[in-house]
C-alpha cells in the first residue's frame, strides 16, 4: 500500500514536471528573440501579435474563409517580418522627432474598424480569436498614425511635380492618352442551335431583337467593348463589322450562340492634357514618393544595426 502511494505521487509529480516544461518551453518560445533593431529587440511574441494585427486588418478589409486568410497570412509572412523590422526604424525616427497623436485620431481610427464588422459582438469575437484587447488595437494604431506622421514629414513633404514635368510626361506618353473607338451593344446567347436560327429569321424579317428574344423568353444583355480589348475572334469580327442601328446573325463561339443589336459607336480620340494632367500629377507624386521612401528607409537600415536571428 506504501508502494502504491509514493508510486502514484512519483506519477503526478512527473506529469506535472512536463506541464512545467512545456508551459517553460512554451513562454521561452513566445520571449525568443527573432531580430534586433538598435536598442529594440523583436520577440516571437510581438511577430506572432504583428501577425494576428494583420489577420485582423485582412479580415476587415474582405471576406476570407478561416483558411484563405490563414494563407494570405502565411504566403506574406517574411514580409510581415521586414515590414516589422522596417516600422520599428520609423517609429524611433518619431520618437526622435517627439511626434504626438491625438486621443481623437485614434478613438476615429477605432469607430471605422468597428463599422466594417456587422455588430458589436462579430468584432468583440474577432478581437478574442486573435487574442486582443481593444488597448492592443488602440496601440497599434497610435504606432500606426507616429509613423504615417513622420513619413508625411521626412519624405511626402519633400515632393514637389512641377507642371512642367506633368506636360512631358503626357507627350512622352501621348499614345497611353487616347481613348480607342467603343461600342455598345445589345445581345442574346443561347445554346440552342435552333433558337438562333428563330431569331435570325424573325430579325430578317424585320423585328427587332428584343422582340424576337421576347418570343424565345430569352434575356437581353447590354455590353460597352473598346476595340483594343481581347475577345474571341469571331465575336470581335461580328461586333465590330455591324454598322449603328445593325443587327448581327447568329455567331458560334464555344458553347453558345450570340445576336449582337449595335446600339452606338464612341469614336477614337485623343484625351488632351487638361483631361489628364490631375491623374498624370497624382501617378508622378506616387512614383516619386515610393522612391523617396524606399531610399530613406535604405538609409535608416544603413545607419542601424539589424540583426534577423531566426524568421
Amino acid at each position: 500500500m506504501h508502494r502504491k502511494f509514493l508510486n502514484n505521487i512519483s506519477s503526478i509529480l512527473i506529469i506535472g514536471a512536463c506541464v512545467l516544461a512545456f508551459v517553460l518551453a512554451k513562454a521561452y518560445a513566445q520571449d525568443k528573440i527573432i531580430a534586433i533593431v538598435d536598442n529594440a529587440v523583436i520577440t516571437q511574441k510581438e511577430f506572432d501579435d504583428f501577425l494576428s494585427f494583420m489577420r485582423l486588418q485582412l479580415a476587415s478589409e474582405k471576406e476570407y474563409s478561416p483558411q484563405e486568410l490563414e494563407n494570405k497570412v502565411q504566403s506574406i509572412k517574411q514580409d510581415l517580418l521586414e515590414k516589422l523590422i522596417e516600422d520599428k526604424l520609423i517609429l524611433q525616427e518619431a520618437k526622435k522627432s517627439n511626434v504626438k497623436i491625438e486621443d481623437s485620431l485614434i478613438k476615429a481610427r477605432m469607430l471605422q474598424i468597428r463599422k466594417r464588422y456587422g455588430s458589436e459582438e462579430e468584432f468583440q469575437r474577432s478581437l478574442a480569436i486573435q487574442g486582443f484587447t481593444e488597448a492592443d488595437i488602440e496601440e497599434k494604431i497610435r504606432e500606426q498614425a507616429a509613423m504615417y506622421n513622420i513619413i508625411e514629414q521626412k519624405v511626402k513633404s519633400q515632393i514637389t511635380i512641377s507642371p512642367s514635368e506633368v506636360t512631358d510626361f503626357y507627350y512622352e506618353n501621348f499614345e497611353q492618352f487616347q481613348f480607342p473607338e467603343e461600342r455598345s451593344l445589345k445581345y442574346i446567347k443561347t445554346p440552342d442551335n435552333n433558337i438562333a436560327r428563330k431569331i435570325e429569321a424573325g430579325i430578317k424579317k424585320g423585328e427587332d431583337l428584343a422582340s424576337a428574344a421576347k418570343k424565345e423568353s430569352l434575356e437581353m444583355n447590354t455590353l460597352t467593348v473598346s476595340s483594343k480589348e481581347k475577345l474571341k475572334a469571331e465575336l470581335k469580327e461580328a461586333i465590330f463589322n455591324l454598322k449603328a442601328g445593325e443587327t448581327s446573325q447568329a455567331v458560334s463561339s464555344e458553347e453558345y450562340y450570340y445576336v449582337f443589336a449595335l446600339q452606338e459607336i464612341a469614336p477614337a480620340r485623343q484625351q488632351n492634357l487638361p483631361e489628364v494632367q490631375d491623374a498624370i500629377h497624382r501617378f508622378l507624386f506616387e512614383k516619386k514618393m515610393q522612391e523617396k521612401l524606399t531610399s530613406w528607409l535604405d538609409e535608416l537600415r544603413k545607419n542601424s544595426y539589424v540583426n534577423i536571428i531566426h524568421s
